[in-house]
């Protein structure tokens, strides 16, 4: 889109982390009302939403978009520590440790092969996919009962 649009860059990488952190947020969110527990997902969706009114107040007169940027990101960082404690209470401890390596090697392996190329983004994006998926395969990220299900799906289909 040209040099006008450059600036954006820096708020598109601050938002990029947006995305994990929403996915969480929202397990954690229906798992509260799966379990009878909104009250708890209110209380905390309302201080996010007062953390979030503070900060933007604080930080866009200065920053601009950017500063809403941070304020996205932050919000969802709040709010999953918020969701987390009521979370871990009703199922457990959340070992992120142990789960999470996995996949962020796929990702790795995704995005370096995105950075090392220079494909049209349709076909980097289509790569970037198969890279994850082949590494997470290998990693074997999947137990068996995630391939029975799997198989289940692809039959049906």
């Amino acid at each position: 889109y040209g040099a006008a649009y450059a600036d954006s860059s820096l708020a598109l990488k601050i938002l990029s982390g947006y995305i994990f952190i929403k996915f969480v947020n929202y397990i954690f969110g229906i798992t509260l009302s799966s379990v009878d527990e909104q009250k708890k997902r209110v209380k905390a969706q309302m201080w996010t939403a007062v953390f979030n009114v503070a900060l933007n107040f604080a930080l866009i007169p200065f920053y601009g978009f950017v500063g809403a940027s941070i304020v996205t990101l932050a919000t969802e960082v709040f709010l999953f520590f918020v969701y987390y404690f009521p979370v871990s209470v009703l199922i457990g401890s959340i070992k992120f440790s142990d789960i999470i390596w996995k996949p962020l090697i796929g990702a790795m392996a995704a995005s370096l092969f995105y950075y090392y190329t220079d494909l049209n983004v349709f076909l980097a994006a289509i790569a970037g996919a198969i890279i994850y998926g082949i590494a997470v395969f290998i990693l074997n990220y999947f137990d068996s009962e995630d391939m029975n299900l799997l198989k289940s799906v692809l039959k049906k289909s």
